[in-house]
């Protein structure tokens, strides 16, 4: 996932953690598709992701991106979140971010709110979207705000570095320390690193 700043993200991106092989030993895939044909949007985001992973079915990409998009559309977030993943790294389907950032936002707009730093680092980067440094402050405080230690980081690091904000070092302090308490390891070691500037500076 993004462990850095905006203009490093979007590698090796893993909006949801859903453990399909569980899933697989625990549930009967032709029962789970009876029940996503019958309107179950959850067993269609299941089932969509055993079929991307082949996992107690024919591994089958197209079908599973378009199960998983059903339940996207029906307001599953997980799916929304995975989605924005798999357009973004290009896993099973061909790389598309004008994609990526639409299934993002919706999982943003579901209240994802890793999803919501990732879509501020879209915009960081204008990474399908237009490039927009106060649209990027917006999200990675939506995400921050929300509890989302990954998004305190960002806006943090956004002070710190006066990028798109005026550079303040005790903002950017209090978001670090508030990353670092959420448990984000990379809050932790940005908020030792602006001490440790913090204290050369003051020298």
């Amino acid at each position: 996932m993004i462990k850095k700043l905006a203009l490093v993200a979007l590698t090796g991106m893993a909006l949801c953690s859903l453990s399909t092989s569980v899933l697989a030993k625990d549930n009967d895939v032709a029962a789970l598709q009876k029940s996503c044909n019958e309107g179950d949007l959850e067993n269609c985001y299941i089932v969509g992701t055993l079929y991307m992973d082949g996992d107690g079915v024919t591994k089958d990409a197209f079908s599973g991106v378009k199960l998983i998009e059903k339940a996207c559309e029906g307001g599953v977030v997980d799916a929304c979140s995975l989605l924005g993943e798999v357009y973004l790294t290009g896993k099973g389907v061909k790389a598309n971010s004008n994609q990526a950032s639409y299934y993002v936002t919706k999982a943003c707009e579901g209240g994802d709110m890793y999803a919501c730093a990732v879509l501020g680092s879209m915009h960081a980067k204008g990474l399908g979207v237009r490039r927009d440094l106060d649209n990027a402050a917006t999200y990675f405080k939506k995400s921050c705000d929300g509890g989302e230690g990954f998004g305190c980081l960002l806006l943090g690091k956004l002070y710190e570095d006066g990028f798109g904000v005026n550079k303040n070092y005790a903002t950017a302090k209090a978001l670090l320390e508030k990353s670092c308490s959420l448990g984000n390891e990379e809050g932790c070691k940005n908020l030792k690193l602006l001490d440790e500037k913090m204290t050369k500076n003051s020298k």
